[in-house]
């Protein structure tokens, strides 16, 4: 598959279309046998679990066998909310019609989908020590009442002998192979003698009726001639293997494997938790890499995931590896990413001397050419970790018309300095280990790192957390944003999948390890009164769409300066602004969605005014706000928390077509911090009222950043100094910075669109193209127009208007993009006069130290089509074919929609005008779509319209 494929693969399963409407209920629990309790799925407790790649079909095995029935293995698929049982009871059995099951009311230590170009299966192996020396394969789901499924008993060690009744470990490769992690006969632990990896197929035979029947069989993957030449080994794997021990041979591994096959680079990874030998400089890796690359034999070798070089004595940092006396390396999962840009890495949770709640991404070599051969002298290092800081090269195809078709790493790691370390930000997802506890799944969906968390650490919230890679100019991972809750779960979740086409998570919850039961899957509806359900019916009361709906949603997190300690999202309508409190963080500082009591102690307010005290005894945590001056505004398109450090105090800000308002005391002062606006609204005091400030009209955006407050109309760009401004009454310090006159090819009949403002660094989108500040410049200093240096910035495939910016910071403040390292940007440009819309990704370099350069802003390496000469040229991310009015991403999904135009209804859509996703949302009757974003305080998506509010959850 080529790059250009991977990625249009990418962004046809992770776009989405909104229109038509049928029922679901929020975080609905699933269905599955008749005698389940209410509120839970199985009247048993599963354990075994996996999701095919896209995350719509989720299957389940039981944990304790003769409870299950047929429900022992089942599946639910994206369309019902039903498991339907897939172990039956009588079944074909290994071609052979009307057998007895052996997975009919058993129990499964292991489970994975195996799957390729619409074939499905699923490689099992049961629990019990009579059980565990044999593998099965489900072999396809098409009839009800005949579920075929294939065995391989007595699996084979790596001298032929069978396995001591132990698989400690299983993978898959595409729709036919099978890995199993295997002990030695006689043996108790993994790593002793005659341990290693079988390797089985799924084929089809002849029979003696000269017939074909399907059927799974080990093979034999052992190095060398076997002793007796039917011999079936597995490839061997013990403590003193060069793959493994560094210098001496390891001590110990855990009954733990997990493995992990990348079908792109064709390379098989094992994850290890291991100690080395005694002495000072024995070591132990934790990964090892497998791959059949010697011709003419099916043998699997398994090879070092990074040469002894690059290991130093008493360092504990090196992740996957270490040299140290009893040094112990727990890589406890692994798993490989392969970027927008095209890039692989290696995902792995744990590392050396790290426990099971960090995760790691280290850049993967891979040495297939542009015909997809590696040469001989390269196997060794292929799919080996790459230097860290090496730069990719772009694979060029050379047909007479070359064609672009991917980028990799291509230099391996080879020294201590080439290594990546625990301490590298482009290494450490997440930017940290997660607070909430050890790591139990994992799943990789686009640039993004999801996991989950069941059992939490002392006073913290279990849940689905996520982690989005931050890429540089030339396409590597740079850095990680924070990790964020999603799903909108604080259940104990001990195993997790993200539909890729509907965005909904499906996961199984209990209240320990020995009672999951239940399978929970979000869905965008609502009427979920237990969670933020409540919320969509308390704005369409005060936003109903004869007044326009929702023209404004707003996302502040924790870190926001103005808050203290909550989450907040600001709702904005025709006149009137709701405040609404959607977490917090709790004595143990954790920040804790809020969920079910929005409308308890709600608080509505007339003439544009606060007339009572916060919290005043009440947990409030939706205030709204109408009238009074907000009147005169009409429509609020902007808002923003304001803050002032130097007095000490945070406002609100909304602007729309009729100006802009703050919310201030009758002296003008905001609320006071660092008390800041707080839990249940402590800081909104009565007396306070919004008032209007300067002589705006159609305002765009509101950004605070750095005791300033920009407001971007479509005809101006100002700066207000909050600190030498007097609010009480209304005379601003302000230096405009943009006019249409200002900037080349506006006019008269021009429009500014969009801003960004970071540090030192401003961004402005026009009908006229983008212009950035000047190189030297600084945004919170310049004094005039002409200081700012407005410079134009080149788009690949270049089209007018930009009409959104998009950012992806560490923190995910759009203020925060040029700080921290830097961030990343989309521009989302539309032509209605040819119905055409497209990203163009761009890097934002830290300016926090750094001055304002030609590098400040460069372009991610995105390449569609070749300059002459068959050289690569960036060009646009995504061509959406016809325009698109709003989009929201994370690295692993990417909404886009567009207002209803005839003929065109109101939609959300994937990237082609064909293979439409349907997701029930309920807003066929609206006309517009404004936002979508995840909430910071719930981990929801949230969309908002004139229809009002939807909620994934």
């Amino acid at each position: 598959m080529t790059y250009i494929q991977q990625k249009l693969h990418y962004i046809f399963f992770l776009s989405f279309l909104f229109f038509i409407s049928f029922s679901l209920n929020s975080v609905e629990v699933l269905i599955g046998d008749s005698d389940a309790e209410p509120n839970t799925t199985f009247s048993f407790t599963v354990g075994a679990h996996d999701a095919n790649r896209v995350g719509t079909d989720f299957f389940v095995g039981a944990a304790v066998d003769n409870e299950a029935g047929g429900f022992a293995v089942a599946k639910v698929v994206a369309s019902s909310n039903s498991f339907v049982p897939l172990a039956l009871e009588k079944t074909t059995v290994d071609g052979v019609i009307d057998q007895t099951s052996p997975l009919f009311d058993a129990s499964f230590r292991f489970m994975r989908v195996m799957e390729r170009m619409g074939t499905q299966r699923i490689a099992l192996v049961k629990t019990g020590v009579a059980n565990q020396a044999h593998v099965y394969v489900i072999d396809r789901f098409f009839r009800a009442d005949d579920i075929p499924v294939l065995q391989a008993l007595n699996i084979k060690d790596a001298t032929g002998n069978t396995t001591a009744e132990n698989i400690f470990g299983l993978g898959v490769a595409n729709e036919t192979m099978v890995f199993a992690a295997v002990l030695g006969n006689g043996e108790a632990n993994f790593g002793d003698t005659d341990s290693g990896i079988a390797v089985l197929n799924v084929m089809d035979e002849a029979t003696e009726e000269n017939k074909s029947r399907r059927v799974l069989k080990q093979i034999d993957v052992g190095s060398g001639v076997p002793i007796n030449v039917d011999d079936t080994r597995a490839a061997s794997l013990e403590y003193d293997n060069s793959a493994i021990a560094i210098n001496n041979s390891a001590v110990s591994i855990a009954n733990a494997v997990d493995l992990w096959w990348d079908a792109e680079l064709r390379v098989l990874y094992g994850a290890l938790q291991i100690t080395g030998n005694s002495a000072a400089n024995d070591g132990a890796r934790g990964v090892f890499v497998g791959s059949f690359d010697t011709a003419g034999t099916t043998e699997l070798t398994l090879r070092e995931i990074a040469p002894d070089s690059v290991f130093t004595v008493g360092n504990n940092n090196e992740i996957i590896g270490g040299v140290d006396a009893d040094v112990q390396v727990s890589i406890f999962k692994v798993r490989t990413m392969h970027t927008s840009t095209g890039l692989p890495y290696l995902i792995v949770v744990g590392g050396n001397n790290v426990q099971q709640n960090k995760v790691f991404a280290l850049p993967l070599v891979n040495k297939r050419n542009n015909q997809g051969v590696i040469s001989v002298d390269d196997l060794t290092v292929h799919g080996t970790i790459a230097k860290k800081d090496a730069d990719p090269i772009d694979v060029i195809s050379n047909q007479d018309t070359p064609r672009f078709l991917g980028r990799k790493f291509d230099v391996p790691a080879t020294t201590a300095m080439d290594i990546p370390i625990s301490s590298d930000i482009a290494a450490l997802v997440g930017g940290d280990g997660i607070a909430s506890g050890d790591i139990v799944d994992i799943r990789i969906v686009g640039d993004a790192v999801f996991v989950c968390v069941s059992e939490p650490e002392t006073n913290q919230k279990s849940g689905i957390f996520y982690s989005q890679a931050l890429l540089d100019e030339k396409g590597r991972i740079k850095g990680w944003t924070q990790w964020q809750r999603v799903g909108g779960t604080t259940n104990k979740v001990f195993g997790f999948a993200l539909d890729a086409k509907l965005g909904n998570f499906t996961f199984i919850h209990g209240t320990d390890v020995d009672s999951i039961n239940s399978v929970k899957r979000t869905s965008w509806e609502n009427n979920d009164e237990s969670l933020r359900g409540q919320l969509p019916d308390l704005l369409r009361g005060i936003m109903p769409q004869t007044a326009g709906g929702i023209r404004g949603l707003f996302d502040f997190s924790q870190n926001t300066p103005g808050l203290n300690d909550i989450a907040l999202t600001v709702a904005t309508g025709n006149g009137v602004v709701a405040l609404i409190e959607t977490g917090h963080i709790d004595d143990n500082d954790v920040l804790c969605p809020n969920e079910g009591e929005f409308t308890k102690d709600s608080v509505a307010f007339e003439n544009g005014a606060i007339t009572q005290d916060f919290p005043d005894g009440l947990s409030t945590q939706f205030v709204s706000i109408s009238g009074g001056v907000l009147s005169e505004l009409g429509p609020i398109t902007a808002a923003e928390i304001v803050q002032l450090d130097e007095l000490q105090h945070g406002w609100l800000v909304v602007g729309g077509v009729g100006g802009v308002a703050m919310l201030v005391n009758p002296d003008g002062s905001g609320w006071t911090t660092p008390d800041e606006l707080s839990y249940n609204f402590e800081g909104l005091v009565n007396g306070m009222s919004f008032k209007k400030i300067g002589n705006y009209r159609f305002v765009r955006k509101l950004i605070c950043d750095n005791d300033f407050l920009y407001v971007l109309t479509d005809t101006v760009f100002d700066r207000i100094d909050l600190s030498s401004s007097d609010f009480a009454i209304g005379q601003l310090t302000k230096v405009t910075l943009a006019t249409l006159s200002d900037l080349p090819r506006l006019g008269d009949n021009g429009t500014l669109i969009d801003i960004l403002v970071s540090e030192k660094f401003a961004l402005l989108t026009t009908s006229a193209g983008v212009f950035r500040i000047g190189n030297g410049k600084n945004i919170a200093t310049v004094t005039s127009v002409a200081d700012m240096g407005w410079t134009r910035v080149t788009i690949p495939n270049e089209q007018i208007p930009v009409t959104k910016i998009i950012s992806t910071s560490l923190t995910g403040r759009i203020q925060d993009v040029a700080r921290m390292g830097g961030g990343t940007i989309c521009l989302l440009s539309n032509y209605r006069g040819k119905e055409r819309a497209q990203i163009n990704r761009f890097l934002v370099s830290d300016t926090s130290v750094a001055a304002i350069s030609d590098t400040t802003l460069q372009t991610i390496p995105d390449i569609f089509k070749l300059v002459p000469f068959g050289n690569g040229g960036p060009s646009y991310f995504v061509n959406f074919g016809n325009v698109r009015d709003v989009i929201a991403k994370d690295g692993a999904v990417l909404f886009n929609g567009r207002d209803r135009e005839d003929p065109e209804a109101l939609f959300f859509d994937n990237n082609t005008r064909t293979n439409r996703t349907v997701i029930p949302l309920d807003i066929s009757t609206g006309n517009d779509v404004l936002h979508a974003l995840r909430s910071c305080g719930t981990g929801s998506w949230f969309i908002a319209g004139d229809f009002g509010l939807r909620i994934n959850e």
